[in-house]
């Protein structure tokens, strides 16, 4: 499978039944052999996910809030040895 961003609106087949109609713009998920032939005519460019060097990056730390004490538990009397 191939991401294409379409430049011009193209009719294809995906699967060699059915035709649909990729608009111009929109970023499609193809086959690699539609999405291809698209890219070589010029129909489509590839659509690329630019990564970032993500171990530059400091994450962010949200700020938590204070945590709650916990309740007091008054000593119940033993009920053992009456």
């Amino acid at each position: 499978m191939i991401e294409v961003r379409m430049l011009k609106t193209m009719d294809g087949s995906p699967d060699g039944m059915r035709v649909n109609t990729y608009q111009a713009g929109q970023v499609y998920t193809l086959p690699d052999d539609l999405g291809g032939v698209f890219l070589r005519e010029g129909w489509a460019e590839e659509q690329v996910c630019e990564v970032s060097d993500v171990s530059e990056v400091e994450p962010e730390r949200p700020e938590l809030p204070e945590p709650t004490p916990a309740p007091k538990r008054t000593p119940t009397p033993s009920k053992r040895g009456k």
